[in-house]
């Protein structure tokens, strides 16, 4: 048009595809009661009821990650709170390695790797390997027996330990039997308002009632990139 050769017709351009995804949030409520007594009686005295806030923030940490991780509406009637939703162990379902019978750490994660489609591995570098703790400090144990500078490194260190050019976490609710492959930002969650940590007084049962609530939900960005290997057992480096 016009001498133009920049100008390219409707029909010849491409456009990107969106996507939006939604988090429907389920409401999570733990309750810890204090005895009178228990104020009044302990060495703390007035400071015991900010030691257990710091205890239940604790607690509900370890309480999210293990939902996140190990969530599945299948288990509603046995266990309310994991049926709330399902983790990542039941929604990274579209690329799975059965690590039965492997007898090498090394083939295991390089399978996991190729697992993985081309377009996803550009940047190793935001990939995770995500294990137990277990299994990360026995990987860790093993590397570190090689009579070489790096068997001292991983030793000593605290860093995470990269294999195949992708650091390898620990996650403590991780079952020691599955290893999680995606990068971190895959995995969505979020929570739709503050947490919210109330205090009130029965004074019928005389305790001090401590509730906290949150409007949590979970989602896996994009499910073709994320790979989830299970049966994984004890083998060689």
């Amino acid at each position: 048009a016009g001498g133009n050769d920049r100008y390219v017709r409707a029909t010849d351009r491409y456009k990107p595809t969106t996507s939006k995804i939604q988090l429907d949030t389920d409401e999570v409520i733990a309750e810890v009661r204090i005895p009178y007594e228990v104020l009044e009686d302990n060495i703390e005295k007035g400071n015991m009821t900010e030691t257990i806030l710091a205890l239940i923030a604790e607690r509900a940490a370890l309480d999210l990650e293990e939902l996140i991780i190990k969530g599945d509406t299948a288990i509603v009637g046995s266990d309310p709170y994991l049926g709330l939703m399902n983790g990542i162990l039941k929604l990274i379902n579209t690329h799975t390695v059965d690590a039965s019978g492997v007898t090498s750490y090394v083939n295991l994660f390089n399978t996991i790797k190729k697992t993985l489609p081309t377009k996803y591995r550009r940047n190793l570098a935001v990939q995770r390997f995500i294990t137990s703790m277990d299994f990360e400090s026995d990987y860790r144990v093993q590397v570190a027996l090689r009579n070489s500078i790096l068997g001292d490194t991983v030793l000593a260190g605290n860093d995470p330990l990269p294999v195949l050019g992708v650091p390898l976490v620990g996650a403590a609710l991780m079952p020691t039997t599955n290893i999680i492959f995606t990068n971190p930002q895959n995995i969505i969650f979020g929570i739709q308002r503050n947490i919210r940590i109330e205090q009130d007084r029965d004074i019928r049962s005389r305790e001090v009632v401590i509730v906290l609530t949150a409007r949590v939900a979970l989602a896996i960005e994009e499910v073709d990139a994320a790979v989830i290997a299970s049966n994984v057992g004890v083998a060689a480096p």
